[in-house]
């Protein structure tokens, strides 16, 4: 039995071992592609033996079409897709790639956003879709998957900051929109992606308005996506919670009155 555990260590040494010059390979193949200044690597993450790393192009075929996603592995290097804006987000178990980029006809304006989900697994896009709800929008925000692999989250932004948060199910390979006016404006706040729940603050940051006063009132809200309904879970005064969930069912806030973060669970 002892020899048999020595022998399964040995071999875990030398797939770690392995993986590490691999890793190392690959990313020597991105580091590559930024010679001469050609390009610059924003950042990549590792897919099994591939790697995707995202590059902006310093000298573009085309114009405002400098963004790149390469996917490189040991006996190719590619790019996966090109765009205006383009940024990614990898399931956490490898299957899926979500794509987030946006079409601009002006200068000032962003007229469509373009979502995209690729099936790894089976070398697919199962979702490419252009979505005009927010004419004249701010640059989309990309969130996260749940752990799970099962949800994506992320947000087309539109005039004023308000917009929806959209929502892709893999099981269902459904899209879904969650539009709330009244958070148009909200920066301290925090999504569960594993359980579709919201933890923000309501107050609303002024445009041209002064700072955030010592007097003013600010409550910690977690909202349901699905059912609508929101519970108040602290009140502060004058300062922000800066609230931030650590798993599905833990999260975290400072506390004014008591001077320090608290950590409380649903």
């Amino acid at each position: 039995m002892r020899a048999i555990l020595i022998f399964l260590f040995f071999i875990n040494i030398c797939h770690a071992y392995s993986q590490d010059l691999n890793n190392n390979y690959l990313t020597n193949k991105a580091n590559r592609l930024c010679e001469n200044g050609r390009r610059t690597l924003l950042h990549s993450d590792f897919s099994g033996d591939s790697l995707f790393a995202l590059f902006r192009n310093n000298k573009p075929i085309l114009a405002h079409y400098d963004k790149e996603l390469w996917l490189i592995s040991n006996n190719l290097s590619k790019i996966f897709q090109f765009g205006n804006a383009i940024e990614y987000k990898l399931s956490p178990n490898n299957r899926f790639i979500a794509l987030i980029d946006y079409l601009s006809l002006s200068a000032d304006t962003i007229d469509s956003t373009i979502f995209k989900i690729f099936d790894l697994k089976n070398n697919k896009i199962v979702v490419n879709r252009i979505i005009t709800d927010y004419a004249e929008s701010g640059s989309p925000i990309i969130y996260d998957w749940s752990k799970n692999s099962n949800l994506f989250y992320f947000q087309v932004v539109g005039v004023q900051c308000v917009g929806g948060i959209y929502v892709y199910e893999t099981n269902t390979n459904s899209l879904k929109v969650y539009n709330l006016p009244w958070f148009g404006g909200c920066y301290d706040y925090s999504i569960n992606t594993d359980k579709k729940q919201l933890l923000y603050s309501d107050y609303i940051l002024p445009i041209d308005g002064p700072p955030l006063a010592d007097t003013t009132k600010l409550h910690l809200i977690i909202y349901d996506f699905e059912t609508g309904e929101k519970k108040i879970i602290k009140e502060n005064l004058g300062k922000d919670f800066n609230a931030k969930w650590i798993d599905a069912n833990t999260f975290e806030y400072y506390d004014a009155k008591l001077k320090q973060r608290i950590t409380k669970k649903i």
